[in-house]
């Protein structure tokens, strides 16, 4: 073979290896451009998925809080908040926010007007999705009914108390918006896109209008189903064939698609393949040239070289290279040789180092991760692959803050890159506390860590070393504490401004706490009640059967809820509703006792004085009731004894002074008097007795009367005065007044039962205010005349005292009292607008006070003289009188009454009859008496009626046994002359008449 040949032989033999050498070069460089892509890409994923991640949370957290909304959980249409409407007129973005029910019934619209259907809402996909979930969701592409736009649906469950869904809140997204929003900004040569579960796109930086909503290339949905992130090379729905990178979105099972086309990915690589083919060929060429002309010298030792180099580069690290042939070739050959040594040393060297640093980078318990200059990660230790979540192999070449993302744990913002703060720095840094670690497996982790510079030996920094630890159950163990604290002194706070009272005790009722409220309710400090029972709190007055319940609740762990009279440190009584309840820990163990209580004495006292006042209300209706059932009988009365007595006049007046029968006339006009006193007693309880009322001095009324009583009390019986030198003055009745003190002071000789006692009589002037008026019977603020009765005797108990004031009722045996005589007093003393309190007790005596208004004294009226009634008698004879009654007897007595003085009388039974009789002759009647109260016209009906016909000068007289103030009102309304006491009908009649008809 020749020396060409081989030389041919030798070049081929060198070049082959070196052709492999490029092919691989070339190889390296497809993956390291493939790998550079898929980098660009897969940034390019990362960063559209976080811009869409941030948009849905920005929407997740305004639904929340419209789902979180009072009104919302209500599900009430017409309390929505109108800050809603508001938002959605600043963000067309969104084309709608609406309310709706489980049963999909709109509660609230944002944008009204072409509602869908009820049924026909119930049935889409994303709102079967949120009805049935607990969490905010995203629907997949929807082409709008409104806008007939593509749209997502988001979703937020609206849940009540008892955190059931009872709704959803729901929010229409403008596809193409959104589009606009986080894919603006994406490269012109790359196509970013988000498809939804189904596959349809979402979003897509080319093109939009026109993909979005369409369904995906088939071929990549099948190439990524069930992975949540990778890459892979496909067609495009525009058939370009593209190198993407896909990440799914964890809430939403959105999938981010970021692609650039794959020419554009091989364009350098294409372009080297080329030069190092070219360079190549040329190279072989000039070879095969040369090693033909030298060949034949340098064959044999190159031959043998190249042996040696196949050798080391099959990894031989011993072959060496014959020192023969020519010069140059011997030199090569020992070089070659003295390389091989070198480079064995080396490797040895390199591979000692990189086991002991591995070693001991495996053996730090806190991770390690070095990186280069750019920040790119070198090596990372077993720890630091734990933690990130990134295997080694995984993670070198990549930048650090993709396996290390960073965020502060309270502001969720990203932290500054250590690598970048150590080599602008030059020195060691330390993070910042509440520094959290974002896994790639989704884990977060809260680290401390510091990063410091990698020099050489001669100082110049190579890169960053990064040195962290996971603290995470330490921070979440301070974060409770810090929690802990801030409760308590929240509750510390809150407790201190409470008006109650609050203690807090342990499991044995020992007092642990109290706040300021129970300080100042009981007048304890909590330094005097620490480590005491609540039971010092009870009094004298404290309920024994309460307190009994109370120690039975707190002995059995229960709750207790009453109203306690206890006592404050001053021993003033304090009535509190109290609240009592256990406390227990988790595993239900009573630890201890929480105490409200609430000062509830001034509702206490109202409710007694609201009972006080009912039970004179009650008296005071009784009263009433029974004075009209009087009044009414004592009408009757006045007709009888009327009758009877005028006959008795007109009797005595027909018989002799010395006649038999005078003496029974006498006995029979006696007992009328009597019962007529009677019915003027009766009349008065029954407030119904008209009054002979004059403004007058009271203490000559009281003096007179005492004078009298003086007389007829035994002398073992002391009478004693109080009475004021001071001039009191009131509108009364003087006999009714001196009736009271009367009956007053006999029954306060009644009650000395016979023994030797005191009866004190006094008077004074008093003038109470709206409370102390409150307090004496309800009278109003102002002045009164206190006249008031006191005994020595033997007292009344609660019940006699709340029946003496009854018609009847009397303590004394059968025969010696009718039982008028209290119920007498009480009504005289109320017909004079005054009021009655007694203050008794058995065996302390009783004092009857009496309150009336006073009042200025007036001028007297002067009396009838004597010429005036003679004048009357002079003109009256003769006249024609027309008496209206409805009692026969007393019209009879009435007619004779007149008759004997000299009057033509005609007697009426009946209203009707009486205005026959005026209108046939009007002008032969003089004056009309008519009864008031009869059974088919009243005399003021009467007298109205004879005011129609024409008669307004025609005297009218009423006469009726008691006269009232409504009465007086309509006599003077119709121009009545005078009214009649009936039964003062005998005494009074004929002067009466006579002094109107002189008129």
């Amino acid at each position: 073979m020749s020396i060409r040949t081989l030389m041919l032989l030798l070049v081929l033999a060198v070049l082959l290896p070196a052709a492999g050498v490029s092919a691989w070069l070339l190889d390296h460089q497809l993956g390291q451009a493939r790998a550079a892509a898929e980098g660009r890409v897969k940034l390019l994923a990362d960063e559209t998925a976080a811009a869409l991640q941030l948009t849905l949370r920005d929407q997740r957290s305004l639904m929340k809080r419209v789902a979180e909304l009072p009104r919302v959980r209500a599900l009430d249409p017409d309390n929505f908040d109108p800050g809603v409407a508001e938002y959605l007129r600043l963000h067309p973005e969104y084309n709608n926010l609406g309310v709706r029910d489980r049963d999909a019934r709109l509660i609230f619209s944002g944008r009204p007007g072409g509602v869908t259907a009820q049924e026909e809402f119930r049935e889409f996909p994303w709102f079967k999705e949120g009805i049935a979930s607990t969490r905010f969701l995203a629907g997949d592409a929807f082409l709008g009914r409104l806008s007939g736009r593509w749209v997502t649906v988001l979703t937020q469950p609206v849940v009540n108390d008892s955190g059931d869904v009872i709704g959803i809140v729901h929010m229409a997204q403008d596809l193409l918006a959104l589009n606009e929003r986080v894919l603006g900004s994406a490269p012109v040569n790359a196509v970013v896109a988000v498809v939804d579960r189904q596959g349809h796109y979402l979003l897509r930086s080319a093109e939009p209008q026109r993909w979005l909503g369409s369904p995906g290339p088939p071929d990549a949905q099948r190439a990524v189903q069930g992975a949540k992130q990778g890459f892979l090379v496909a067609a495009g729905p525009d058939g370009v064939l593209r190198q993407y990178a896909f990440v799914t979105m964890p809430d939403t099972g959105w999938r981010v698609v970021a692609g650039v086309p794959l020419d554009e990915v091989l364009a350098e690589y294409r372009r080297l393949r080329l030069r190092g083919v070219l360079v190549g060929t040329g190279i072989l060429l000039v070879a095969l040239v040369l090693a033909w002309r030298i060949g034949r010298a340098i064959a044999k030792p190159v031959e043998a070289l190249a042996r040696a180099a196949g050798r080391v580069a099959g990894g031989d690290g011993g072959a060496r290279a014959p020192a023969e042939g020519p010069t140059e070739t011997r030199a090569v050959a020992l070089q070659f040789n003295r390389m091989v040594d070198a480079r064995a040393k080396i490797e040895a060297a390199l591979r000692h180092s990189e086991n002991s640093l591995a070693v001991t980078l495996q053996s730090i318990a806190d991770a390690v991760i070095a990186t280069d200059l750019t920040g790119r990660v070198t090596r990372m230790n077993g720890t630091a692959e734990r933690l990130t979540g990134w295997p080694q192999a995984e993670a070198l070449g990549r930048e650090l803050s993709e396996v290390f993302p960073i965020v502060n744990s309270d502001t969720r913002e990203p932290v500054d890159d250590p690598v970048r703060k150590v080599l602008d720095s030059g020195v060691a840094q330390g993070l910042a506390n509440h520094t959290a670690l974002l896994a790639r497996d989704g884990n977060e982790y809260q680290i401390a860590d510091s990063a410091a510079p990698i020099r050489d030996e001669a100082g110049k920094t190579l890169g960053v070393v990064l040195v962290f630890s996971d603290v995470t159950e330490r921070y979440r163990a301070e974060q409770a504490e810090r929690e802990q604290a801030r409760v308590l002194r929240l509750r510390d706070r809150a407790l201190a401004e409470v008006s109650q009272g609050v203690m807090l005790t342990d499991a044995q009722a020992r007092i642990t706490y109290v706040n300021p409220g129970f300080e100042r309710l009981t007048g304890w400090a909590a330094a005097e009640v620490m480590g005491r029972t609540p039971r010092f709190l009870q009094g004298a007055s404290t309920s024994p059967e309460t307190a009994a319940t109370i120690s039975q609740a707190v002995r059995a762990g229960r709750a207790f809820h009453g109203e306690v009279l206890n006592q404050r440190k001053d021993g003033s009584p304090l009535w509190v509703a109290l609240d009592i309840s256990p406390l227990r820990d988790e595993q239900g163990t009573l630890t201890g006792f929480v105490g409200a209580q609430r000062d509830i004495g001034e509702r206490r006292q109202a409710e007694a004085d609201r009972r006080a006042l009912e039970v004179q209300l009650r008296e005071s209706q009784k009263m009433e009731a029974i004075g009209t059932l009087a009044g009414g009988i004592a009408h009757d009365f006045n007709n009888m004894l009327g009758a009877i007595l005028g006959n008795v006049a007109l009797a005595r007046d027909d018989l002799s002074a010395g006649h038999p029968a005078m003496a029974s006339l006498d006995q029979i006009r006696k007992a009328g008097d009597r019962a007529r006193a009677m019915v003027q007693q009766i009349l008065a309880f029954g407030r119904r007795q008209p009054h002979e009322l004059t403004v007058q001095p009271l203490r000559p009324v009281v003096e007179e009367t005492l004078d009298l009583l003086r007389s007829t009390l035994p002398a073992r019986v002391a009478l004693e005065r109080a009475l004021t030198d001071q001039p009191v003055t009131a509108s009364v009745d003087a006999t009714q007044i001196q009736q009271v003190l009367m009956n007053l002071c006999t029954n306060a000789w009644h009650a000395l039962q016979g023994s030797t006692g005191t009866i004190t009589v006094g008077l004074e002037e008093a003038e109470f205010d709206a409370v102390q008026g409150l307090a004496a019977d309800a009278l109003p603020a102002g002045r009164y005349a206190h006249l008031w009765v006191r005994d020595t005797g033997t007292g009344m108990d609660a019940a006699t005292r709340a029946r003496i004031f009854e018609p009847f009722f009397t303590t004394k045996p059968t025969g010696r009292g009718t039982g008028l005589g209290l119920s007498m007093v009480h009504g005289i003393v109320t017909a004079h607008g005054g009021a009655i309190r007694v203050d008794t007790a058995r065996g302390k005596g009783s004092t009857f006070h009496l309150y009336f208004p006073t009042q200025a004294q007036a001028h007297a009226v002067p009396p009838e003289t004597a010429a005036e009634s003679q004048l009357g008698a002079l003109d009256s004879a003769g006249a024609h009188v027309l008496y209206v009654d409805d009692d026969e007897v007393m019209c009879l007595v009435v007619e004779r009454l007149l008759q004997r003085a000299g009057y033509r009388c005609t007697c009426c039974t009946n209203a009707q009859e009486a205005l026959r009789v005026v209108q046939e002759v009007p002008e032969a009647v003089d004056i009309v008496i008519t009864d008031y109260n009869m059974p088919s016209m009243s005399g003021l009906e009467l007298a109205e009626a004879l005011l129609a016909r024409g008669l307004p000068d025609l005297p009218v007289v009423i006469s009726s046994g008691y006269i009232t103030d409504e009465l007086r009102a309509g006599a003077e309304r119709l121009g009545v002359r005078s009214l009649l006491q009936k039964q003062n009908t005998v005494e009074e009649l004929v002067r009466l008449v006579r002094r109107v008809l002189s008129r």
